[in-house]
């Protein structure tokens, strides 16, 4: 049991990089419809949650009494052709409820889940940024409407290539082979393989 704490606390010590947290969008009222969809070209994703405390005096000393939570999330990315660029728009537009995901790529759990935060909530603002002579940028805020929810989420495969694309082989893709019959490369494969004669 001691072990199994010490290596959990081995594990705690490690560093959680902003890189791999992800987010991921879609409209309540198409839940039925599609799965949730990869905010493109992220380049920032602040999640932050505050509670005030208001005081009050006793014959005792002061108590601290909580306040409701508030949770506010801000995504900038690079803006593009896609449905989450153009469903943000529809939603602050015509003010609807939205669901967000903010998913770490690295933390799994022994089932192979990633963890993640669930909101649901509203964009409540959508700013665009479009110098002549940089990529135009959009900075998304979203306010949650009760207290984000914790736990584990599986990312296809298609959303991890999304994420950060597969090796592809030469031949070309189809249905039965998205892999382009290419096989990637994994730890087993260090120092394998041999040089065959040039006349084979």
């Amino acid at each position: 049991m001691a072990t199994d704490n010490v290596a959990q606390m081995k594990k705690s010590k490690d560093a959680i990089m902003g890189i791999d947290n992800i987010g991921f969008f879609r409209l309540l009222s198409e839940d039925h419809k599609m799965p949730a969809q990869l905010i493109p070209h992220q380049t920032s994703f602040d999640f932050d949650m505050s509670r005030d405390a208001d005081s009050t005096a006793t014959k005792d000393g002061s108590i601290a009494v909580p306040a409701g939570l508030e949770t506010e999330l801000t995504n900038e990315f690079i803006d593009a052709i896609s449905y989450t660029s153009d469903a943000i728009a529809t939603a602050i537009l015509n003010g609807e409820q939205v669901e967000i995901w903010m998913v770490n790529r690295r933390r799994k759990n022994t089932q192979g889940k990633y963890f993640g935060w669930y909101i649901r909530g509203y964009v409540t603002e959508d700013s665009g940024s479009n110098d002549a002579d940089d990529a135009s940028t959009r900075e998304i805020t979203f306010n949650a409407t009760g207290a984000p929810k914790r736990g584990w989420v599986t990312l296809t495969k298609e959303m991890e290539e999304e994420i950060d694309f597969g090796f592809r082989g030469l031949a070309a893709i189809t249905d039965d082979d998205a892999t382009g019959d290419g096989t990637a490369w994994t730890k087993e494969d260090t120092g394998s393989g041999e040089l065959v004669s040039k006349d084979q």
